[in-house]
């Protein structure tokens, strides 16, 4: 059973850890929610218009991988996809990241392809983390954020995308997704 005083010394650190990050996402000019909105958002989640993102399909992007290649985009043409924003700072990316990686291996031999991306992380904390997990599924990373940001327009850690064959994002998805929805989401991806 916890202290108050341990109690105390965690909700500080807990204060601590999300004004850092706010800090480190306004310091490199990244639009971010308020945390009391990005907490309560995570802790909801729920699914986003695709409006949000420029138009109905997956803009186009390169981002370098983990093992030091360069990713496109146009390796996903016509095929289902899930996109997953995480980061090695993000508890609720830990979480969720596992649900995923059993996805892409249940259903890789229906066409599914799953592609993880590194926020704000470079190729050694991306690199440690898909390890540590067991991940492998392709993984890249964004060390600048100007990508995710800019071009996916990520507002939310963990953020799940479902892209149909056709290119089209089915849905977007802020905060962790439970097995049970990654199943409905995926269905909606596998049929088209």
């Amino acid at each position: 059973m916890k202290t108050t005083l341990e109690r105390c010394a965690l909700c500080l650190v807990a204060v601590l850890l999300v004004g850092a990050g706010t800090f480190v996402f306004a310091a490199l000019g990244i639009p971010f929610r308020s945390p009391l909105v990005l907490l309560e958002s995570l802790r909801k989640g729920g699914p986003v218009d695709v409006a949000d993102l420029p138009g109905t399909q997956l803009p186009s992007f390169s981002l370098p991988m983990i093992g030091g290649s360069q990713f496109s985009s146009d390796w996903l043409r016509g095929k289902p996809v899930i996109i997953n924003f995480f980061a090695s700072w993000c508890p609720d990316c830990w979480a969720e990241l596992p649900t995923l990686e059993v996805m892409y291996r249940q259903y890789r031999a229906r066409g599914l392809m799953v592609v993880g991306i590194g926020v704000l992380q470079d190729a050694q904390s991306t690199s440690w983390m898909v390890r540590r997990l067991g991940i492998s599924f392709p993984v890249t990373y964004d060390t600048t954020g100007d990508v995710v940001t800019k071009v996916l327009k990520l507002r939310a850690m963990p953020t799940t995308l479902f892209v149909d064959r056709y290119g089209n994002v089915v849905v977007r998805w802020e905060g962790v997704l439970d097995k049970a929805r990654f199943q409905r989401y995926l269905s909606l991806i596998l049929r088209s």
